[in-house]
């Protein structure tokens, strides 16, 4: 049998199901990952981030206009402008609007997912790292509390329902816990997040987490001469790669971190240029920070200490 049976089970906000969850995209998906490389589990996979490939094949929306950028969002900053040519409604967080089920602010300029509408779905293409078994949370606002989602992987029978928490308002923003329980294959995996009944939320992002992995351990401070031995060799890499300008352009690939390490090297600079990549508002673009995410954890995954070193430099207002 050509795909692992895996058991996808809901805590207590929604029923338990099991589904078959292959260890490899379908050989029929045509969508690609927006950054270039699939989004990582465990971590976060962002909402705004969904495939490249357009009405039918990555998404299925209720109507083909951005209703927030573009629309609701008319400035020029990226973030007005991220994906206004795809009928996805996307919008970010805002100051003095957006707000935690507290009180408190919310960060300001955080892309999600909104206007949703039962019917609708977004692919993306994922990387579990490692097998195992993960809780799923949600960073989200809703204003209601019958909304359901449910997510389907690799083509398999569809699961769910997940039942999403009411905040009481569409700005009003809170990270819910343990929505499901879901054990995944190592290796690529297309999964489908659909909305199936009432809509009214906004996704942020979706958060896997290994399922009894244990804490990490407290923070020790290192004296600044014993971390200097601890680099040991260590090179400077991917300064002036053009994949901070586009992923698919990328001539660093995931093969040459492990052959640093092979090659005797502990510890690998990065020559960031951060500050050419904001724009007016002093704002980094999301695609650029996913990126510099992506190198770090490969690094790291190799063994190797990194270095971040900020290139240029300007004033910042």
């Amino acid at each position: 049998m050509s795909s692992v049976l895996r058991a996808l089970r809901f805590l207590p906000l929604a029923a338990i199901v099991v589904c078959g969850v292959g260890a490899e995209i379908p050989s029929d998906y045509h969508g690609k990952p927006f950054l270039g490389h699939p989004q990582a589990i465990p971590g976060r996979v962002q909402a705004e981030f969904y495939d490249l490939g357009g009405q039918g094949v990555t998404y299925n929306d209720s109507d083909a206009e951005n209703q927030g950028s573009g629309k609701l969002n008319t400035g020029d900053k990226w973030v007005d402008r991220f994906r206004k040519d795809e009928g996805v409604d996307i919008s970010y967080t805002k100051t003095g609007i957006d707000k935690t089920v507290d009180g408190a602010d919310e960060k300001p300029g955080e892309l999600y997912l909104g206007w949703t509408a039962p019917g609708e779905w977004v692919k993306y293409t994922v990387e579990v790292r490692e097998a195992g078994t993960y809780i799923v949370s949600a960073h989200l606002s809703s204003r209601t509390d019958a909304a359901e989602i449910r997510l389907a992987f690799d083509g398999a029978a569809p699961a769910g329902p997940i039942a999403l928490p009411t905040t009481g308002h569409w700005h009003k923003w809170r990270l819910a816990d343990r929505l499901a329980e879901v054990q995944l294959a190592k290796g690529l995996h297309v999964m489908t997040l659909s909305v199936l009944k009432e809509a009214n939320f906004n996704i942020d992002y979706l958060k896997f987490e290994l399922s009894g992995q244990t804490a990490a351990p407290p923070f020790t401070p290192v004296e600044a001469s014993d971390q200097v031995k601890r680099m040991g060799r260590g090179v400077n890499i991917i300064g002036y790669d053009p994949l901070w300008d586009s992923f698919v352009k990328a001539r660093f690939k995931e093969r040459h971190f492990e052959r640093i390490h092979d090659g005797g090297f502990q510890t690998v600079r990065l020559n960031l240029q951060a500050l050419s990549h904001m724009d007016s508002a002093s704002q980094l673009d999301p695609v650029w920070l996913s990126t510099l995410d992506w190198v770090i954890d490969h690094a790291l995954a190799s063994h190797l200490m990194v270095i971040v070193d900020e290139a240029r430099f300007r004033t910042v207002r």
